[in-house]
């Protein structure tokens, strides 16, 4: 009976097994590549979704306050010496990026949202505050703030005083501009919108003043959040005001 031949066993070669190395490796470096991108597009895509979901609610937050706005009639008349002022008040100020920034301060008959009012007390929310928004920059964080602004009480103080509450530290632009009136277009016919960036509160002088409305006719808002640096996402509304003054006996 023969023996089964018996054949030499071979192995890889260092070249082979370096050559083998660096195709795993390259194989590896391309799987870390797309899966880092596709988390960082991942995470893109979440940023992007979550200011846009802040931008609107803080967009609706001052659209609503803005919708409830109100000349109080009767209470600017009853300052006697004191030339009281109520409806809206806006200013500009410079913000980030040295643009401008609105400043905004209302009389709006909305439920108090910084308040907590005791069901059994006697004293209940009057659903008519002094309510402001602006950006604030703070020199020790070293970042501008969205704030929101709400006194309970009605005083002479209109763009001052209340509690002011942090609403957001993205918000790069706050911009207001107010449609004070419609002229005729000069070519074209019909009619175009004359906006301004700055709205003085009134006094009751409004009321019978026909060339100075007590209210804007309508107010365009816009607001930016930031992305990145270089990125800012923002959004653009524009509503019409009620422009009757309130005539309430209630806050003479």
């Amino acid at each position: 009976m023969s023996n089964p031949i018996k054949r030499p066993l071979r192995g890889f070669t260092l070249l082979e097994l370096l050559v083998s190395i660096a195709l795993l490796g390259m194989v590896v470096g391309l799987v870390y590549t797309a899966f880092f991108q596709l988390s960082g597009a991942t995470r893109g895509v979440q940023d992007t979704l979550s200011a846009r979901q802040e931008l609107r609610l803080l967009m609706k937050m001052v659209l609503d306050d803005l919708q409830a706005v109100r000349y109080l009639k009767h209470w600017a008349a009853a300052g006697k010496d004191k030339d009281r002022v109520s409806g809206l008040n806006v200013r500009q100020q410079q913000g980030p990026n040295n643009e401008d920034s609105g400043i905004l301060s209302m009389h709006a008959a909305v439920p108090a949202k910084f308040y907590e009012f005791d069901k059994n007390s006697a004293v209940g929310d009057p659903e008519l505050h002094e309510i402001g928004y602006f950006l604030e920059y703070d020199a020790g964080e070293q970042i501008w703030k969205f704030m929101r602004r709400e006194d309970f009480y009605l005083d002479d103080e209109f763009t001052e005083g209340g509690k002011r509450q942090v609403l957001s530290r993205r918000v790069r632009k706050f911009l207001v501009e107010l449609r004070v009136a419609e002229k005729e277009a000069a070519f074209g016919g019909g009619f175009t919108d004359l906006w301004e960036s700055v709205w003085p509160a009134q006094t009751h002088d409004c009321v019978t003043n026909k060339n100075v409305g007590c209210l804007p006719l309508a107010v365009k808002l816009t607001m930016g959040i930031g992305l990145s640096e270089d990125e800012t996402l923002e959004q653009t509304q524009e509503m019409n005001l009620t422009v009757r003054p309130l005539n309430t006996e209630l806050f003479k």
